[in-house]
């Protein structure tokens, strides 16, 4: 072999071994969504207001079946949260996965939460929370209004407004059916007034008149879930404040504030109720009578014992109801009840953790004995979460 066979296939040889290197080095960075060379420290707040791709998950715990209800990517600065569907997504689940399976499975999670809505509209119609939305697991179907009374005596019918936030903001109807408080509401009742919630009945014994009324509600906000699409999560930029030790220079606590996608704002039934009673006197009239009846029936039954006078008013009240809250005003009420609603929402880190997973290393922080944790893969096993500005 001469000088130069020799030299060409040293060349060969060199070749590719730099080419091993570089696909080695490409799938390390693939694998991490990071730099080969990992930092040493990592910050949930610096890899949201830095560059590159991060991937960091909410669990309910730090064992192999501990839920991930939200997956929440950092990407250039600004976060994105998925939420998860299913019930099998763990922290064990999660470990076997690369970030960039990650990634995807978190988009098909969103959008599975948000293509189940019908069905789990339908378990809440039948009384059953079998699914994972979180978004479903309560009563969602509670249109409310105020009944307003002094000395036993009916003079008003209310519906709060949510003005003022939590504070009741009431605008009452006369037996007319029209307004007689201030147009966008009051907190003020009229002196030695009572005012006492009526939910509208939406009872789920099949015998009674009002599962007509629970029916149009539940079938009204399936269809307003058909006609909405679905949209990804928002990315926006994450806030943080920082609260430090006695010598102001170690930060010991952060808040930082995500944002998420929420389902249901069941606030928009009164909303809805609110338009439509102003809108229609005649409606707003009917209800008045209807509850004259009720407490004309209620005070005669003290005085007597035929309760059968209560019962019959009750029953007229039933029918009435179903009467006045048509499929129509059913389709109304559910407006805007359903969509892809951006929630601010604010993460409380209390101390760095870390954990094992199988064979990968988890590291993060604590959120409090009820809000579990916030944690990313580590990329070694000697990687720290450390709190940083």
């Amino acid at each position: 072999m001469n000088l130069k066979q020799f030299l060409s296939k040293w060349k060969l040889l060199i070749g590719f071994i730099i080419v091993l290197l570089i696909v080695c080095g490409v799938s390390k960075l693939k694998k991490n969504e990071g730099t080969v060379i990992a930092p040493k420290e990592v910050s949930f707040v610096k890899q949201a207001n830095g560059s590159g791709t991060h991937v960091w998950f909410m669990s309910t715990g730090k064992a192999k079946d501990s839920s991930v209800y939200y997956i929440i990517i950092l990407r250039n600065g600004k976060a994105e949260t998925y939420r998860t569907y299913d019930n099998d997504t763990t922290l064990g689940k999660i470990s076997k996965m690369n970030n960039s399976e990650i990634i995807n499975y978190a988009k098909e999670q969103d959008k599975k939460y948000f293509n189940a809505s019908v069905k789990e509209t339908t378990l809440s119609k039948s009384n059953k929370h079998a699914g994972f939305n979180a978004d479903f697991k309560s009563s969602i179907l509670m249109p409310e209004y105020f009944v307003l009374k002094k000395d036993d005596r009916l003079i008003g019918i209310a519906i709060n407004t949510y003005k003022n936030g939590h504070l009741p903001a009431y605008v009452i109807f006369n037996a007319d059916g029209k307004v007689i408080s201030d147009k966008n509401g009051t907190t003020q009742i009229p002196n030695g007034a009572t005012i006492t919630s009526v939910k509208l009945p939406t009872s789920t014994n099949k015998s009674e008149n009002n599962m007509m009324l629970r029916n149009r509600l539940f079938d009204s906000l399936i269809t307003h879930i058909k006609e909405t699409d679905y949209v990804t999560p928002k990315p926006i930029k994450v806030k943080a404040t920082s609260k430090t030790d006695d010598s102001g220079n170690n930060i010991v606590k952060q808040k930082v504030t995500i944002q998420y996608t929420k389902s249901l704002k069941t606030t928009w039934i009164e909303r809805n109720f609110l338009a439509i009673a102003k809108n229609n006197p005649t409606m707003m009239k009917q209800l008045y009578h209807l509850e004259q009846i009720k407490a004309e029936a209620e005070a005669e039954s003290r005085s007597s014992s035929d309760s059968k006078k209560i019962d019959d008013a009750r029953e007229m009240y039933l029918e009435g109801i179903n009467k006045i809250f048509t499929k129509k005003v059913c389709y109304d009420l559910m407006n805007n009840v359903f969509g892809n609603y951006q929630e601010k929402y604010t993460l409380h880190l209390e101390e760095p953790t870390e954990f094992n997973i199988y064979d990968n290393r988890f590291i993060g922080y604590f959120r409090g004995s009820s809000n579990g944790y916030l944690v990313t893969k580590a990329q070694n096993d000697k990687q720290t979460a450390v709190f940083d500005k």
